[in-house]
């Protein structure tokens, strides 16, 4: 079976879109059912979740299923079947979508100040794990009272 197979369906994920993976592999996202996402939220809460980009895809080895290379951090990507991977959406951070991943940081040391960065990762423990856009440093163990949506004063 190649990529020009005529029975294997298209990818459900785009290039391009950000996706969150289920990191120890419990076939939540494949259980869920198609279009209620969000109904089973509740749920995938105790979920530990990188988020990255779809950069590629292709047809999978076994089964009727597909791989994504999907870019976490610039200098990491990985590969992920299609079944432990879903369409960005958090509903405790309702910014963050399929088409963004930004979120502003407050960080202790520089007050009121929020800084934009990308989230790269979400522990099970609801913290985060962040990529500061300016300058490409990570900050882990942030909580989601640290976060908000960018606005026109977020640096």
């Amino acid at each position: 079976m190649g990529s020009g197979s005529s029975l294997l369906p298209k990818p459900k994920h785009q290039v391009g879109k950000y996706v969150m993976i289920d990191t120890r592999g419990t076939d939540m996202f494949y259980t869920c059912k198609k279009g209620r996402l969000q109904e089973d939220m509740g749920r995938l809460r105790g979920l530990d979740l990188k988020v990255g980009e779809i950069i590629g895809a292709c047809d999978a080895v076994e089964n009727i299923n597909w791989e994504y290379t999907v870019k976490i951090e610039e200098n990491r990507i990985e590969c992920f079947e299609e079944k432990f991977i879903a369409d960005l959406e958090l509903a405790e951070i309702p910014w963050v979508s399929k088409d963004s991943r930004k979120v502003a940081v407050c960080v202790e040391t520089h007050g009121d100040h929020r800084f934009l960065a990308e989230i790269i990762h979400r522990s099970s423990k609801q913290l985060f794990e962040v990529r500061f856009i300016a300058d490409g440093s990570v900050l882990r163990d942030v909580e989601l009272a640290n976060l908000s949506e960018p606005n026109d004063f977020t640096i």
